[in-house]
């Protein structure tokens, strides 16, 4: 099975509109949507489906992918879901604790729980245990979701990659 990579994307885009733009002559209005759909290709430089839609609009160009299979970038980002699946299999963690599990800096991991809490995936409560700080941090009912649903989507995606 052949495998279509961007470049692979953009030069098919590119032989669409060089080769095939006299076919798609004439006044049918899909005709127009297919021209579209390969200068929008050649445009992007990288096949990028959801940008396509969103500029030519879903009537003009046909989906490519699984909208169901778009990533969550909130949770995708390495750092954030080396977090969240730490987070996923206790009930709590502290921000020690956390740190020596992801590896990540002090800096970083403070940096990535920030974008977390923001996005309503985790609580951070801080506290004194025996007089001295303590940052405890949960995974919200929305998080445990968001990761779960995180995971089906790559098993998808992988599954998807071996058909």
């Amino acid at each position: 099975m052949v495998t279509l990579r961007p470049h692979h994307v953009v030069i098919w885009g590119a032989l669409a509109v060089a080769g095939l733009l006299p076919v798609w002559s004439g006044d049918d209005p899909s005709n127009a949507g297919l021209v579209m759909c390969g200068v929008a290709v050649m445009a992007n430089g990288v096949f990028d489906h959801l940008t396509i839609v969103r500029t030519l609009g879903p009537q003009r160009c046909a989906p490519m992918a699984d909208e169901q299979l778009a990533l969550d970038r909130l949770v995708h980002e390495p750092g954030r879901l080396a977090i969240l699946t730490v987070l996923s299999s206790v009930s709590d963690a502290d921000f020690l604790f956390l740190q020596r599990m992801t590896g990540l800096t002090k800096g970083n991991l403070s940096s990535h729980l920030a974008k977390l809490e923001d996005g309503g995936l985790v609580t951070i409560e801080k506290r004194f245990v025996r007089k001295k700080p303590n940052t405890r941090i949960e995974l919200t009912a929305d998080g445990k979701r968001r990761v779960a649903r995180h995971w089906e989507q790559l098993e998808r995606l992988r599954q998807l990659g071996a058909s």
